[in-house]
């Protein structure tokens, strides 16, 4: 357990007390599609063969409750296909946008464990593919009122990975791995993540000022009654380098070299000690 470089890892970000209830019961929560930020997603166009259309009996309240049986889990991937490593948890923009800007917390979650575990489950999953272009609308070809439930599902099957694993270029940035499954009733459903939390991971706390460590902070205290506190890290911004530490100041990861294996010299001009960033 703890953040290791070299293991690649799926993270959830959100609210401090969001976090709290995820970390109690070892459960995310599946989201039903119609609540997603992304307006193309949340506001599908769903089509259907004029002549069921026509039908006395056509009812859009049922097409409705159908579609919306599909629930997801959004993650944040690593990218690993450059160099360097492009780290899920190190985007700045899902802290402001999903963890309460940057007063939440990102749960960090390995991979392989995830994986393993989801292949018990009837879901899909995945990356999302990003396109410059995509259609949000649901053609259903139905001949009439009485098949067009069975023909989204048809659809949705049919055409999965059109449907919920792409979205526009706009989000690219996110790299989201998304989890998908068809809910049996209108109740919450909810992946059980027991023994996969690696670490988390917090950067502010809102009882703190912003010169405070979040570490000193009664989120922190909070934390370290539901989680192993020496795998509780703190990320944060250094000299323009992203970088995540203990509690004890350890680094545990940078973009920066460690300043104790980088070469330094005294400049008279600057009157100052000047650190070089490549090592001995």
């Amino acid at each position: 357990m703890g953040f290791n470089k070299n293991e690649e890892h799926l993270y959830h970000f959100t609210t401090f007390e969001a976090a709290t209830m995820i970390l109690a019961t070892n459960k995310l929560r599946f989201s039903k599609t119609n609540n997603a930020n992304d307006i193309l997603e949340s506001n599908r166009l769903i089509t259907f063969n004029l002549e069921a259309f026509k039908s006395k009996d056509f009812d859009p309240e049922n097409i409705y409750n159908e579609v919306i049986k599909y629930r997801q889990i959004s993650l944040t991937s690593d990218d690993f296909s450059c160099k360097p490593y492009k780290y899920g948890f190190c985007i700045n923009p899902m802290w402001g946008h999903y963890a309460d800007s940057g007063n939440g917390v990102c749960i960090v979650l390995n991979k392989e464990k995830l994986l393993a575990k989801l292949s018990k489950y009837d879901c899909n999953y995945g990356n999302i593919e990003y396109v410059e272009n995509y259609d949000n609308t649901l053609d259903i070809n139905s001949n009439s009122n009485s098949n067009i439930i069975k023909d989204v599902k048809e659809f949705v099957t049919n055409n999965l990975h059109e449907t919920f694993f792409k979205k526009t270029t706009d989000w690219q940035y996110e790299q989201e791995f998304r989890i998908v499954k068809r809910a049996n009733s209108v109740k919450n459903e909810y992946l059980d993540i027991k023994g996969c939390i690696d670490c988390i991971i917090i950067n502010r706390a809102k009882d703190i000022s912003s010169y405070e460590s979040a570490f000193s902070s009664f989120q922190y205290e909070v934390l370290k009654k539901l989680y192993d506190e020496t795998c509780i890290y703190k990320y944060g911004v250094f000299f323009e380098s992203k970088g995540i530490s203990n509690s004890i100041g350890d680094s545990i990861w940078s973009e920066m070299p460690n300043l104790l294996e980088c070469d330094s010299y005294y400049d008279p001009k600057e009157d100052a000690i000047v650190i070089t960033r490549e090592p001995y």
